[in-house]
């Protein structure tokens, strides 16, 4: 499915409109609309316009959807560098708050807290990703974690008490946050 298509569609069901309604305010035929939401074709001239009046869209916007693949390097490089440091300082975060010498109860909970909190608040920003995609970006450094906590089983004073509980409630989290807050993934 190309871009312009699924903006189309995204706006169509942000305004709550069928195919067979929106056929009708952009005096199009219903199979226009259909072969357009489908990728069958691409909508140009007099019947793009008409569309994009329809929805309150702007022609230009969609004639220029970026589709991602353009992404300059440098953001990229930024995108990557974020999310290293991300990852890391929350798993050094959770860690510490674990450490055998320094850690009570307190600490515990606000560990159990933390690893909660802060997934919740990525999933609530991150709606529209999917389950898997914000597990892979914002929870990869749990999978570097349990698999040094695999490898050592017991990691220079890191007890396993709950330090692993709380990677798990974050990748649960991450995964399955759309679903415990009830939020759409998608806009389609």
């Amino acid at each position: 499915m190309n871009m312009a298509s699924q903006k189309i569609i995204k706006q169509r069901k942000l305004k709550g409109l069928t195919q067979h309604k929106l056929a009708e305010l952009a005096g199009v035929n219903l199979r226009t609309i259909q072969r357009i939401e489908n990728s069958k074709n691409e909508p140009r001239g007099q019947t793009l316009q008409l569309i994009c009046d329809a929805l309150d869209l702007d022609v230009e916007d969609l004639r220029t959807v970026d589709d991602g693949t353009s992404v300059p390097i440098g953001k990229r490089i930024a995108n990557i560098f974020f999310l290293t440091v991300f990852n890391m300082s929350y798993i050094t975060l959770i860690s510490y708050m674990n450490f055998d010498h320094g850690a009570s109860v307190n600490s515990y909970i606000a560990s159990i807290l933390l690893s909660f909190l802060i997934p919740a608040f990525i999933v609530y920003n991150s709606r529209f990703m999917s389950g898997l995609e914000r597990l892979l970006k914002f929870g990869s450094g749990c999978f570097i974690f349990m698999i040094i906590i695999l490898i050592n089983f017991r990691l220079s004073g890191i007890t396993l008490k709950l330090a692993v509980p709380s990677i798990m409630i974050t990748a649960a989290t991450l995964y399955f946050g759309s679903v415990l807050f009830k939020l759409n993934q998608t806009e389609e």
